[in-house]
């Protein structure tokens, strides 16, 4: 039985690097897609993402959604949880919202050896690696001068690196992870079973 769930994010970037996170964890029996390309930051906010979104949930038919967006101040937080309640009702009730704390190279700050194997860097674990409030300015900043200077383009091949067992000790991964889990057993074997 193949499992689709789709996702949308703020960049195809951090899709990737979700989904290679996703895959470490051990759910490599899924099939994990991009729901909004085309559509970068805020423009995944537009009528015309919404009919590029929908037009990719009508086409692949997921039975889950997972909506991700960078947390990086408190009026985006509220503004995000509104629009994913908007478009969840579009989804028929099928997304799981996750708001990154700040970033995705939030992550990438939690097991800072992944990024020094990625960028031959010697950087030390930060105690705090969740209250960098420019995660991907740190991570420029730390390759500045080299002709190899990370970008979000670099993510999914640091992902690559990640100790995913780090992560999932991340309140929020935790709590995504469970209910994913859940939502999984109930929504998408349900989902199957209708689809067949």
């Amino acid at each position: 039985m193949s499992i689709k769930v789709g996702i949308i994010s703020e960049n195809e970037n951090d899709t990737d690097a979700f989904k290679i996170l996703l895959y470490k964890i051990n759910y490599s029996d899924i099939e994990f897609f991009h729901m909004n390309k085309g559509f970068k930051g805020s423009s995944v906010e537009t009528e015309d993402a919404l009919k590029n979104i929908l037009f990719e949930f009508e086409q692949e038919k997921p039975c889950l959604v997972l909506v991700l967006r960078d947390y990086d101040s408190k009026s985006k937080g509220k503004r995000y949880a509104n629009w994913f309640r908007s478009i969840n009702n579009h989804l028929n009730n099928k997304g799981i919202f996750i708001q990154i704390i700040y970033e995705i190279e939030s992550l990438i700050l939690a097991d800072i050896s992944a990024f020094n194997k990625a960028f031959k860097t010697k950087l030390a674990q930060l105690r705090k690696p969740l209250k960098v409030r420019d995660p991907k300015g740190y991570l420029k900043n730390s390759t500045s001068g080299r002709r190899d200077r990370y970008s979000e383009s670099d993510a999914p091949e640091v992902f690559k690196e990640i100790d995913h067992n780090k992560l999932i000790q991340i309140h929020y991964i935790n709590n995504f992870l469970k209910e994913f889990n859940y939502r999984i057993s109930i929504d998408c074997f349900a989902h199957n079973a209708n689809v067949t």
